[in-house]
C-alpha cells in the first residue's frame, strides 16, 4: 500500500538530498498516477546504472575477460536484485500510484523505481552524487556476483534453530542462456527469491534478499 510522500524519509534512506524536490517526487511516480511520470527518468537510468556499474566492474576487475564482465553486470543490474533492493530499503511504499492502483508493484515496477532515483539524482546533483548512490545501494549485491560474501552461510548462521530452505525453479529461458530462480523459506514461510544466470548466484542473491528483509523487521 502506498504511503503519504516523506521527502525526508525517502532522502534518509537514499543518502541524497535533492534541490528540486519536485523532480525526487517525479522518480516515484507511476504512469497509473499522471502522464508527467517516471517512465522518461526510467529511460535516462537504465543507461546511467549499465555505464556506473561496467566502469566499477572493469576499474576493480583488470583481469577479467569482457564475456564475464557482461555476465556479472547482468546479474548486478537486471530487474530482480533492484527490485530486491527497493524492497529491502522500503522504498515501493512511497511510489504514487492511482487511488484504484492497489495490487502489489510488480518486480519491474520496483527495478524502475531504483533506475529513475538514480537518474533524478544524476540531473539534480550530478554524475558524482549518482555514482555514490548506485555504488552505495548496490555493494553487497556487486560483491555477491564476484563470489566475495558467502549469504547463503551467513543466513544459515541467523537462522540457527530454525528451518531454513532452499527451493529451486526450474530453469526459465533459452539453453544458452538460462534464468535460474531459488525462493528461501524459514519454518516454512516464503521470505525472498533470487534471479540470476547461474544456481549459485540466484541462491546468493536469495540469501542477500532474506538477510536484508531479516534485518528490516528486527
Amino acid at each position: 500500500m502506498t504511503n503519504a510522500f516523506d521527502t525526508a524519509e525517502i532522502e534518509r534512506i537514499i543518502g541524497y538530498t535533492f534541490q528540486d524536490k519536485e523532480l525526487l517526487k517525479k522518480a516515484f511516480t507511476h504512469a497509473s498516477a499522471c502522464p508527467d511520470n517516471y517512465q522518461r527518468l526510467e529511460f535516462l537510468g537504465d543507461s546511467l546504472l549499465n555505464f556506473i556499474v561496467s566502469q566499477e566492474l572493469y576499474t576493480r576487475y583488470p583481469e577479467l575477460p569482457e564475456g564475464v564482465l557482461t555476465e556479472r553486470r547482468k546479474a548486478i543490474v537486471s530487474k530482480a536484485p533492484l527490485g530486491e533492493v527497493v524492497e529491502a530499503h522500503g522504498l515501493e511504499k512511497f511510489v504514487i500510484r492511482d487511488k484504484h492502483d492497489k495490487g502489489a508493484l510488480s518486480v519491474k515496477n520496483k527495478s524502475d523505481i531504483f533506475e529513475s532515483i538514480a537518474a533524478a539524482i544524476l540531473l539534480d546533483g550530478g554524475m558524482e552524487q549518482a555514482k555514490a548512490f548506485v555504488l552505495g545501494m548496490l555493494r553487497e549485491t556487486i560483491d555477491a556476483a564476484a563470489g566475495r560474501v558467502d549469504y547463503k552461510s551467513r543466513l544459515n548462521e541467523v537462522c540457527a534453530g530454525g528451518v531454513l530452505e532452499f527451493r529451486k525453479h526450474d530453469p526459465a529461458g533459452k539453453p544458452h542462456d538460462p534464468v535460474h530462480t531459488v525462493d528461501v523459506y524459514i519454518d516454512g514461510q516464503f521470505v525472498s527469491r533470487g534471479t540470476a544466470g547461474s544456481l549459485s548466484e540466484a541462491g546468493q542473491f536469495a540469501a542477500r534478499a532474506a538477510l536484508l528483509r531479516l534485518e528490516r523487521t528486527r
